[in-house]
């Protein structure tokens, strides 16, 4: 993590000597089973030979996963909750009991957020089988056509109304906004179904 500040901040001193650095918050979160088991700060890594205001103080904030209550990610019924909640769950089960509680998490979120979400919820499900997930799950072709089909079961529930069969005015202007919020053009691609050259002339 410290690693990853210094970099970052050495990155802007070579390309920029205007103003102060800015403040970076370090998230660590965490969806293994075992426990966290490391210092969160790295003074508690080093050794105590020398005056303590020459050892480095650098700590982060970690949330694990699974130590997180089922009813609080419920309560806090936003995208963020809604994948935790997700990657808590760990076999063709659990997923299918799921769908409707994180419908219900995600219903308020924007459109190109919720079509990011679906993307990334398909992706999910493939890593999980590289990670030898596979054993848990008695019908891998079952599976597989439910996380596809996940945008028409949200459809079919009046949250994606739209998304996918939207019009082109809307396409070019969901692109757009996320031009303007920094996302790269084969991103903006992949999610609106736009090519590369209408999005370049946006």
């Amino acid at each position: 993590m410290l690693l990853y500040l210094t970099q970052f901040y050495d990155l802007l001193l070579r390309n920029s000597k205007k103003g102060l650095l800015p403040a970076v918050f370090p998230l660590l979160l965490y969806n293994g089973q075992d426990d966290w088991a490391i210092p969160v700060n790295i003074r508690d890594l080093i050794d105590k030979k020398i005056p303590e205001k020459y050892i480095p103080s650098f700590e982060y904030y970690k949330i694990i996963e699974k130590d997180i209550p089922d009813e609080t990610l419920e309560k806090l019924h936003n995208l963020v909750s809604a994948v935790i909640y997700l990657e808590k769950r760990k076999d063709e089960k659990g997923l299918r009991e799921a769908v409707d509680k994180v419908v219900e998490m995600i219903k308020n979120e924007s459109l190109i957020d919720l079509r990011m979400f679906t993307i990334w919820f398909k992706r999910m499900f493939r890593q999980k089988i590289n990670l030898k997930e596979s054993d848990k799950i008695s019908n891998l072709k079952e599976i597989n056509n439910m996380l596809t089909s996940i945008a028409d079961e949200i459809k079919e529930k009046g949250k994606l109304e739209g998304i996918l069969e939207g019009k082109m005015e809307g396409k070019l202007e969901d692109a757009k906004k996320m031009k303007e919020k920094g996302y790269s053009i084969e991103a903006i691609t992949e999610i609106t179904g736009l090519s590369k050259e209408e999005i370049k002339k946006l």
